[in-house]
């Protein structure tokens, strides 16, 4: 897979007025900005993105057998997964300047979701805890999110989830700065 640079200039104001308005508008900006932070992730862990959609992202990682999943790709999985927990709360609570988010214990749906298969996925490399992968990961990604322009990519992805289904390819054009085709 190529190199992915993340812009550091990209900004998403004209796509502000196109915003749903209301309560609904919240959850979906919620959720937007945890399929993106999922989407960044992805893409600097090397994962072959397939799509992005509000609901999460879907990638192709090469057929093998069910929990036979080799421990790069699962420590990539939990990567992805917490920067998505991590990005939501990011824009629900804030960011903190010079590095991590505001965090509450107050999780969506999807959070919640996104934890169980974090903690599964662990289970899997470390079942006795030894390991700490999940402190150690939940880290990585807050300091992932909190760096400017892996935020401002989050960001841009956000706003274009929320007009509808991206593919893989227009997620590797928008982080680097691009227009979706």
């Amino acid at each position: 897979m190529p190199a992915i640079t993340i812009a550091s200039d990209v900004t998403n104001s004209r796509h502000r007025a196109d915003r749903p308005r209301g309560r609904g508008r919240r959850v979906t900006e919620d959720a937007a900005h945890r399929a993106a932070g999922q989407a960044v992730a992805a893409l600097l862990e090397g994962a072959p993105i397939v799509s992005l959609a509000i609901d999460g992202i879907e990638i192709a990682w090469p057929d093998g057998p069910k929990g036979d999943q080799p421990r790069p790709e699962i420590l990539s999985e939990i990567a992805i997964g917490l920067a998505g927990i991590s990005a939501e709360q990011g824009f629900r609570f804030g960011r903190v300047r010079g590095g991590g988010c505001a965090v509450r214990n107050c999780f969506t749906a999807g959070q919640v979701e996104d934890f169980g298969e974090v903690n599964a996925l662990i289970d899997e490399i470390d079942p006795t805890g030894a390991d700490d992968v999940l402190f150690t990961a939940w880290r990585q990604a807050v300091d992932f999110v909190a760096d400017c322009a892996t935020w401002s990519a989050i960001e841009s992805l956000a706003v274009e989830i929320q007009h509808g289904e991206i593919s893989g390819s227009d997620v590797v054009k928008i982080v680097s700065g691009g227009e979706a085709t």
